[in-house]
């Protein structure tokens, strides 16, 4: 089969493109009290003083580490920039409060949105990464960042393709009619409205047009169609059944966010679904290779 869209876009999508940006670099002996002026969430339309943290950099201009305002400068309740004790003595400097990642907090720009899912799925619940390109911290990686409007497009990518291979698979002329014959009643007569609604109101001719007829189910009744004639055959009820149903939700999730910045899906929950989603991906793809099943195949009278 040639390159998919899903390979396409999944491996364009990187971490670079959905990470959290840095506000402006801030010499090392800056004094905390004087980092309001700099932070000063009015100087800058684009800055987020709560949530973007900053490089500490040295004379040179070389990153020493990176500092948070948001632990030590935000007043929560106020919504405002504590104001520092400017007396106190010794004065506290920035770089006496910056981070310096470790290894395992590091992640190359070119890691891929995917493989960031399976990244956070395995680290602890508030890891932050570092986004690294050319020895540089070029912004920071939350879980939540995963739900960029762009990385939302990853998933919704790995989703599309897999309905679609199941809507192939499903329409092949090896398994069509007998596909349509396990579905219910009622599900056959919803099939049936939304043909009629996409065709002026005509009425399917059978046996001939039950390609389209497929092309008009539900996503959960593609599910039940290569359940009930195991055109999976080593895949329990549980793991079609159950993958689609998570399948359909994260496709809703993604499609239809609550609120850009919000976790749409658990981390380990969605690291699953990755994981499982591959697994679905590959075995629908050989089961079409096997059979020899193009991408393009159509019904013997097209309409």
């Amino acid at each position: 089969m040639d390159t998919s869209v899903f390979e396409q876009i999944a491996t364009s999508l990187t971490v670079k493109s959905i990470c959290s940006p840095l506000g402006p670099d801030v010499p090392a002996g800056t004094p905390l009290d004087h980092l309001e002026a700099l932070l000063d969430p009015g100087s800058d339309p684009n800055l987020d003083p709560l949530n973007d943290p900053v490089r500490v950099i040295d004379a040179d201009g070389h990153g020493l580490g990176v500092f948070w305002p948001s632990k030590y400068l935000y007043d929560l309740e106020m919504g405002e920039f504590d104001k520092l004790d400017e007396e106190s003595d010794p004065p506290c400097f920035v770089e006496e409060l910056m981070e310096r990642p470790l290894l395992d907090d590091l992640l190359t720009s070119s890691t891929t949105v995917l493989d960031a899912v399976t990244i956070f799925g395995a680290a602890r619940e508030e890891a932050v990464f570092y986004i690294l390109e050319t020895n540089e911290i070029v912004g920071v990686l939350q879980y939540r960042d995963l739900f960029h409007p762009l990385g939302r497009l990853a998933f919704l990518a790995i989703a599309l393709e897999i309905e679609d291979l199941a809507l192939k698979m499903c329409q092949s002329n090896l398994h069509r009619e007998l596909c349509w014959a396990s579905l219910p009643e009622s599900r056959k007569r919803k099939a049936i409205d939304q043909f009629k609604r996409d065709h002026k109101d005509r009425e399917p001719e059978f046996p001939k047009e039950i390609y389209y007829l497929i092309e008009s189910t539900e996503l959960i009744d593609k599910a039940n169609m290569i359940w009930k004639r195991k055109l999976i055959a080593s895949a329990t009820r549980t793991e079609v059944l159950g993958f689609f149903h998570r399948l359909m939700q994260v496709r809703n999730a993604c499609a239809h966010p609550r609120g850009y910045g919000a976790a749409l899906v658990d981390r380990a929950a969605l690291a699953d679904f990755i994981s499982s989603a591959t697994r679905m991906r590959s075995n629908l793809r050989l089961w079409m290779a096997n059979y020899g099943i193009g991408w393009r195949e159509k019904p013997e009278i097209i309409l």
